[in-house]
This record gives C-alpha cells, sequence and structure tokens, in this order.
C-alpha cells in the first residue's frame, strides 16, 4: 500500500460490504496501511473492489456493529475470566468513545438502553444486570453470585462518587482561577487605598463571594437567572464572607485588598517595624514593605494636593526677604 488514495478505497469499500474483519484489523493497525506496510495481491484486490454490497444495511448501521465488537473483545476478559463488573454508563461511554473514533457524527446521542438490549442480545444469559435507584445499572457475570456482586457496585458507585467529588472541585477552583484573573486585570491600573467593606464589595467577584457565603452560613445559592448574582446573607455573614474573599485573593494572586492595605496599614502606624510588615505579607494577609511605602506616598500626596485645594497655599511678596506672608486662595490676594 503505498498511497492515501489507494487505502481510503479499502476502508470505503470494508465500510459498504461490512467486512468487520478487515476493519477490526485496520483498527488494530491505527487505520495505517502505509505506514505498517500492509501488501495484497493484484488479482485479490481488484476482486474485492469489484464486489457489490448484498445486503441493504448502510455503512453507518455497520459502524455500529463494528463498535459493538470492539466494545466486546474488551470487556470479555475481565468479565467472564476476572469476574469482574462494569457500570452500564461506564461501558456506554467507551461505546461513545469507540464510535467517534469509527467516524459517526451521532456517536454522543447513542441511548444506555440501547446499549443494554445490545449486551443481552449478545451474551444472552452469560450476563446479569443489576438495577439502581440512581443510575444506569451494573452489568457482571451471571456466575458471580448476588452478594459479590452487590459488594462490586458497592466499590464501584464509592469510586464513582469519588471521582464525581473530585470533578466537582477542580470545576469550581477553575471558575474561581478565572474569576481572579479578571478581577486583577480590573484593578490593576487603579491605586485605590479605599479601606471600607463597600471598597471590598467592589472587588471580590460574585462567585468568589457565593462560595465564602455557602461554606459559612450552610446555605445553597440557587439563581433566578442564567447569571451568576450575588446571594443575599445577613450582615454578619456579609462582612466575615468579604474577609475571607479578601483574604483568598490575596493568597491566590496577590491582589492589593482593603484589607490587606489596612493591616499593613495598622502595623506601620504602631510599630514602623519593617520586620512585622514583612511577616504580615508572609502570612498572607498585607503588603509588602516596598509597595506599603509606595502607597503611604501616594496618599500622602493626594491628601496634600486636596489640602492645598482646600486652604490654598502661603507664598511670599516680592521684595524684602523678611515681607510678611500673603494668604492666597482662589486666586484672590
Amino acid at each position: 500500500m503505498s498511497t492515501e488514495s489507494s487505502q481510503q478505497t479499502i476502508i470505503d469499500k470494508a465500510k459498504l460490504l461490512n467486512q468487520e474483519d478487515i476493519l477490526l484489523r485496520l483498527i488494530g493497525q491505527g487505520h495505517d496501511m502505509i505506514a505498517n506496510d500492509i501488501c495484497y495481491h493484484k488479482k485479490c484486490m481488484d476482486s474485492f473492489r469489484s464486489r457489490r454490497v448484498s445486503t441493504g444495511k448502510s455503512a453507518q448501521h455497520n459502524m455500529y456493529d463494528i463498535a459493538f465488537l470492539h466494545l466486546v473483545e474488551e470487556i470479555e476478559v475481565p468479565l467472564f475470566q476476572e469476574s469482574c463488573g462494569f457500570m452500564v454508563k461506564s461501558l456506554r461511554d467507551k461505546y461513545r468513545s469507540i464510535l467517534k473514533k469509527l467516524g459517526v457524527k451521532t456517536s454522543e446521542s447513542y441511548k444506555t438502553t440501547s446499549l443494554i438490549l445490545k449486551l443481552q442480545q449478545h451474551f444472552g444469559k452469560k450476563i446479569s444486570i443489576i438495577n439502581q435507584s440512581s443510575g444506569s445499572g451494573f452489568l457482571c457475570a451471571s456466575s458471580v453470585s448476588l452478594g459479590d456482586a452487590l459488594e462490586k457496585l458497592r466499590q464501584l458507585e464509592t469510586e464513582h462518587c469519588k471521582d464525581k467529588k473530585q470533578h466537582t472541585l477542580e470545576k469550581a477552583a477553575r471558575i474561581l482561577k478565572d474569576d481572579f484573573k479578571l478581577c486583577k486585570k480590573a484593578i490593576q491600573n487603579k491605586q485605590s487605598t479605599e479601606i471600607s467593606f463597600a471598597a471590598a464589595e467592589k472587588i471580590v467577584p460574585d462567585s468568589l463571594f457565593n462560595f465564602t457565603a455557602m461554606l459559612l452560613s450552610g446555605k445553597v445559592y440557587k439563581p433566578l437567572g442564567k447569571e451568576c448574582e450575588r446571594m443575599t446573607v445577613d450582615q454578619s455573614t456579609k462582612e466575615r464572607a468579604l474577609i475571607m474573599s479578601q483574604q483568598l485573593l490575596q493568597q491566590a494572586s496577590s491582589i492589593p485588598t482593603p484589607l490587606a492595605i489596612a493591616s499593613s496599614y495598622h502595623i506601620y502606624n504602631q510599630t514602623r517595624s519593617k520586620s512585622l510588615i514583612t511577616l504580615n505579607k508572609r502570612l498572607g494577609l498585607g503588603l509588602n514593605y516596598d509597595s506599603l511605602h509606595r502607597q503611604l506616598t501616594s496618599q500622602s500626596a493626594k491628601n496634600h494636593a486636596t489640602d492645598r485645594r482646600r486652604r490654598g497655599v502661603h507664598t511670599r511678596k516680592h521684595g524684602s526677604q523678611h515681607a510678611s506672608a500673603t494668604f492666597l486662595c482662589n486666586g484672590q490676594s
């Protein structure tokens, strides 16, 4: 086999003729006949290409049968020789995956009930399917006792519960991390030194506030619409949630929150200790020493400018070095 067009012709013809043995061999070779240097007799190939379809089955229908045979090959040994069991839902997901690899575009819509029927028709009395109160069922060999089957089902359900819990935690972490990035981007050019719960409310993302509020209150948040809105809690829980949210923002994204600024200002005003400010930063509760000094300098400049606008400035009259000062305000002397 030397060209991709020749290879595709063989695959298409095998699908059309429902030649499952050929297709399964190709699946095992990764569908790459050229790389595997597959050879054939010219007479045999001409005969194969000239064959006509003898049934009314479509190629799409054949793909479902081929995928099922591939699934059976995968589960037969563990099912009957190792006495393993399978959640029917996991088998359906494997079956969908095989269909997708075979190019079936509607693979994700394949139903669990259809697979159960197919399995029962193929294996007959060799298998047992135990129904669940919530779930698709559990498949095992009929030779396995009911007690052993239920124990295997319990183990699989425990593993599934752990996997689902881990998936939920990972998803929550991704959502919060993405919102942290948006928050940092929104405030990185703003040099706000406002210290208040109102200032904290402006920067804490709704997703983070709702997460901490649910942890503190034990309530489950159910938004009315599709958009995530801030949940309503009592004032005490609200303030605690804002404090906890700011600590998470500070630790995860180094965002200078009002809480961090307030903590650093307080330590500086009370002690002027660089080591305590540094320790506070390492604990994730405040700003580093250099950032604090920049904040203080910026705040001092703003206060000085505000004071000048309010009270005017003092200047000396031209002439004598000891002349009295004249107070200028609003351009009037």
